[in-house]
């Protein structure tokens, strides 16, 4: 499950961002977080925003960085705050662990079906 790999690179970059980080998916809802009680959260707004802005936005006290595959933006993860540190740590976070992470992810479901049904699916 996509949640759980996300919710382990989130737990690792806790330490090092000293800031609330997390996930969420293309509806706005918390994924994985930092502070586990905002998982399942909705930010509401926010997939509107996603929409319209461009990889980096903020809103409500958040950076947002989006990642996605070529088709569409799936996820998007967040950093406490709305200043150029929170923006910078929010792109750190996709360029060196989640973009690896969900590139993988995607290539491996598409080239392994075993693998796929025991950490890419949704359920």
């Amino acid at each position: 499950m996509a949640n759980r790999v996300f919710q382990n690179v989130v737990y690792q970059m806790k330490d090092a961002v000293d800031r609330v980080v997390g996930v969420i998916d293309e509806t706005g809802t918390v994924i994985s977080c930092s502070e586990l009680g905002q998982i399942g959260e909705v930010r509401e707004g926010v997939a509107t925003v996603r929409q319209t802005a461009g990889d980096a936005f903020v809103r409500d006290g958040y950076a947002y960085h989006q990642f996605s595959n070529a088709k569409h933006n799936d996820y998007a993860v967040f950093v406490e705050g709305t200043d150029t540190t929170a923006e910078q740590f929010a792109a750190m976070c996709w360029t060196t662990s989640l973009r690896d992470l969900f590139m993988k992810r995607q290539v491996s479901c598409t080239l392994s079906p075993m693998y796929s049904a025991l950490c890419c699916s949704s359920a």
